[in-house]
């Protein structure tokens, strides 16, 4: 936060946050007399948990996670749907328009891989199909998401006291017994699809009770 200008701080703000609130409400009453429309706002995992070294970018992720989770309740009681979807790094020019952006990613983000703009793009696509609250991708994401509920002092010692040991593995000594983060969250003997299905439901719900 010591890095951050003032300036810098606001247009973190911009965009999501206040870009999310002034579009919603640019149409809002048309979406309104209609009784029927799908507003998705697409975030950052910085949405779901904080990381080291990104303290205004998380809270302008946060704000835009509130401002999504206050208007579907808003919604309540209408037929219009209220979606978020949560994506891992995406390979886009962002990081080409943005020097220095690409250093500040959280090394744990290494475990879930980069996605393509088409693979957003197919998720985006299918939460039109078939609403949901809450779509988290990759798969192993929405894992950390659900365990970050139910233990989040673990995902926390993972995510911003151990990122580095647990995503480079060749960092650890020979005696380490640190554990590795794939093994705590993804025991061999769990059955995936159970665990989907688990998971789907208890994502949907994310701060909804």
């Amino acid at each position: 936060i010591e890095e951050t200008e003032h300036v810098e701080i606001e247009q973190m703000m911009s965009v999501p946050y206040f870009a999310a609130c002034h579009t919603t409400r640019a149409f809002i009453k048309e979406i309104l007399e209609r009784n029927s429309g799908h507003i998705i706002n697409v975030n950052s995992p910085a949405s779901l948990m904080a990381f080291p070294g990104a303290n205004s970018y998380t809270g302008a992720r946060w704000a835009l996670r509130g401002f999504n989770d206050a208007l579907r309740a808003d919604m309540n009681g209408t037929k219009i749907s209220v979606s978020m979807l949560v994506a891992a790094k995406v390979s886009s020019s962002y990081f080409d328009n943005n020097p220095g952006s690409e250093e500040r990613v959280p090394k744990i983000s290494a475990l879930f891989g980069t996605l393509t703009p088409e693979q957003v793009a197919k998720s985006i696509h299918n939460l039109i199909r078939s609403p949901r609250n809450y779509v988290i991708i990759p798969f192993l994401l929405a894992v950390v998401a659900w365990f970050n509920r139910l233990f989040p002092s673990i995902v926390e010692w993972i995510v911003v006291i151990r990122p580095t040991e647990l995503c480079n593995p060749s960092s650890r000594t020979s005696h380490s017994r640190e554990p590795n983060i794939k093994l705590i969250i993804l025991s061999r003997n769990l059955n995936r699809f159970r665990l989907q299905n688990r998971i789907n439901s208890l994502v949907d719900s994310i701060d909804s009770s």
